[in-house]
This record gives C-alpha cells, sequence and structure tokens, in this order.
C-alpha cells in the first residue's frame, strides 16, 4: 500500500481542498503530486478471450462511445491504481474485481496525456494513466449491470472492437487494445 504523499500536508494541498469544498460542496480527489495532474487507472477485462466494454452515459465525458472500465485514482483514501480499479469495476458496472496488488508485475501500460479537459470539471490538466489486464470469470461477468455511468456491456473480439474503432464509437485508444489482446 501507498503511504499518504507528503504533499497533502503542505498549505497549498489544504487550502485548495477547502476552496473547493466552499465552491462546489466537495474535496478535489484528482489532486497528484504534480501540479495539475490527475492519477487515472483502468482495465482490460478479459473472459474467455473477449474484452468487456460498457458505453459511457451521455452525460459523463466521451459520452455514447464504448469504454474501458476506469477512473481516478482517490489519494485521500490512500489508493493505489489497483484499489482504483477495484472501486471503478463496482461503481460503473456492480463488478466486484478481486483486490490485486499494484507492482510491475500487475501494470500493463503506463502513460502521460497532456493538456485535458474535462468540461465542468479541470480544464488544461495532465493525466497519468496506469492501465492493467485481468480476467474475469463467467460468475463475475454475470453480476454486471448498467448503471448511471456506464450501460450496454458487452464482450467483444478484437475484430468487433475494430469494427467499432472504424465506426468512431470508440473510446480507447486502438493500439493499446491490440497490445493488450496480443498479451493475452
Amino acid at each position: 500500500m501507498l503511504k499518504r504523499p507528503i504533499y497533502q500536508s503542505s498549505y497549498r494541498y489544504k487550502f485548495a481542498q477547502k476552496l473547493l469544498y466552499l465552491l462546489f460542496g466537495k474535496k478535489n480527489m484528482y489532486i497528484a503530486p504534480w501540479k495539475h495532474t490527475a492519477v487515472g487507472a483502468g482495465g482490460f477485462l478479459f473472459l474467455e478471450g473477449k474484452l468487456l466494454l460498457g458505453k459511457r452515459a451521455d452525460h459523463t465525458n466521451l459520452g455514447g462511445l464504448y469504454g474501458l472500465i476506469g477512473g481516478y485514482v482517490d489519494f485521500e483514501d490512500n489508493e493505489t491504481p489497483a484499489d482504483a480499479l477495484v472501486r471503478e469495476a463496482f461503481e460503473e458496472a456492480q463488478l466486484r474485481l478481486e483486490p490485486f496488488p499494484f507492482n510491475t508485475d500487475t501494470l500493463f501500460d503506463i502513460s502521460m496525456a497532456d493538456n485535458q479537459y474535462l468540461e465542468g470539471e479541470f480544464d488544461n490538466f495532465n493525466r497519468l494513466d496506469m492501465l492493467f489486464i485481468r480476467q474475469i470469470t463467467a460468475e463475475q461477468a454475470s453480476q454486471i449491470q448498467d448503471t448511471d455511468e456506464m450501460h450496454s456491456w458487452a464482450f467483444f473480439s478484437l475484430p468487433e472492437i475494430e469494427t467499432l474503432h472504424k465506426e468512431g464509437t470508440l473510446a480507447c485508444d486502438i493500439a493499446l487494445v491490440r497490445k493488450a489482446f496480443k498479451s493475452t
């Protein structure tokens, strides 16, 4: 488990949290040690050689497109990226993933995206994404339900995902999807 970052005791961090709470009624759980950087965690969840994708709700970023389960790491709760994926799987699909360690053996890909924008949330921030590959069971797959964040869950083969990409309905990086299929 990662220790609470030292920056959380800084006056800048505490001031930002109080200001965000006063303005928006909640703390900003996305603040990371790097200025204007959010840490995201996502998962390529496979069942029998097919990848789980859900359609993002219209009111979310990339609404209407098929994407992976994922979200931001909650440093307030000392969450690791692996913990965040487990939490997000339940929040977005009612899927109960088994907890797993966050280490170089479980990490599939790490990337940085600059100058991101999320309407109503942040403008011009950087994002550090950590992706994992997990195999799920048929029993776990039977738990999947639509939520307010994602719906229309289905397992897709690589050719089916290639079609989604060509149609412009895929919210994932197709090169990473291809790499994930090769890794399984």
